[in-house]
């Protein structure tokens, strides 16, 4: 919804500017580690991490971002991964939602004032 998810990159275009929320969620294989970063316009901001010996583990990370319109969110893989999964069987997700836009000012400075 909103068009700002490109499905081909990865890549999450704020189409307009406010509060929004991230979740990353995912799945190592059985024999690696998971290590998955997630980015605001080339800056990192926090990671997910999942290992276990000798079996599937799963990581997940939410954040809360101010945005602006046109600003990028992504999640890159760090190192050596493996994801578990396949084009049939998705366990590992990004998703976002804005939880508040950004308050715009009154078009006419004298709006609101009281007096």
């Amino acid at each position: 919804m909103g068009n700002g998810y490109d499905s081909t990159t990865g890549v999450f275009t704020c189409p307009n500017a406010g509060t929004y929320a991230f979740l990353v969620h995912g799945v190592s294989t059985a024999t690696s580690q998971l290590n998955l970063d997630i980015y605001r316009n080339n800056n990192y901001t926090v990671s997910v991490f999942a290992h276990i010996h000798n079996g599937y583990a799963s990581g997940h990370q939410s954040i809360v971002l101010q945005l602006d319109e046109q600003d990028a969110v992504f999640v890159q893989g760090r190192g050596v991964n493996s994801m578990y999964g396949s084009s049939h069987e998705i366990y590992s997700t990004f998703s976002g939602f804005l939880v508040a836009p950004t308050q715009l000012p009154p078009s006419n400075p004298n709006q609101g004032l009281i007096g």
